[in-house]
């Protein structure tokens, strides 16, 4: 996530949606950019359903996701589930987690961030 001198925002996007029946997971990139009647959500790098690696109700998940000049890796509790090659944003910027589903309850527990050289 990164905001410039406007206070514009753009910012990559990785989702687990978890519903009752398939888990999916997208991976998006946000221009902030955009004129007004665009739609800031740029082409989608990927999106497809999820198998049975995402555990559910209270088991806890692990998420990593490996990001080289570009290049993007989702592993979920040791299972690739996607990549893409998106190098739009390559300046810094912060990095954050949220949740965004009615009746959703999720705990983060070491969240780490590791610079590979």
């Amino acid at each position: 996530y990164s905001v410039d001198k406007n206070q514009t925002p753009t910012f990559y996007f990785f989702s687990i949606i978890n519903n009752k029946d398939q888990s999916k997971y997208q991976f998006r990139r946000y221009d902030g950019h955009k004129q007004k009647d665009q739609n800031p959500w740029v082409a989608t790098p990927f999106e497809h359903n999820g198998g049975n690696e995402l555990h559910k109700g209270n088991q806890p998940n692990t998420v990593k996701i490996i990001v080289d000049n570009g290049h993007f890796t989702f592993i979920v509790n040791g299972k690739q589930v996607g990549d893409a090659h998106d190098d739009m944003y390559k300046e810094t910027g912060a990095l954050g987690m949220g949740v965004n589903q009615k009746g959703s309850e999720v705990a983060f527990t070491n969240f780490r961030l590791i610079r590979l050289q």
